[in-house]
């Protein structure tokens, strides 16, 4: 497994916790991608995933902080933006 090869590569962390998420396990997916943003925090991709994770946990506040910050690297996002907008509708 490429993740115990490298356990400080970000982009396998990140990976790992994409994973965890989409099978629905916020837990697992929020302990990797915040390991992959402690060696790499600012990866744009990374910090909306983690809005993401934050999102599906029904944590509107840290979603939006991560969003934002994400948004503040990569400012043409459109998809991220439509995240956000979403969320000051709710």
């Amino acid at each position: 497994m490429s993740i115990e090869k490298e356990p400080l590569n970000s982009s396998y962390l990140d990976t790992y916790g994409w994973i965890f998420f989409k099978m629905k396990n916020y837990k697992q997916a929020k302990k990797y991608i915040e390991k992959s943003l402690e060696i790499n925090g600012n990866n744009a991709v990374v910090l909306e995933h983690l809005g993401d994770i934050y999102h599906s946990m029904k944590d509107a506040s840290n979603a939006k902080k991560y969003w934002n910050l994400s948004l503040n690297i990569n400012p043409g996002n459109t998809i991220l933006k439509e995240k956000i907008e979403k969320l000051k509708s709710i």
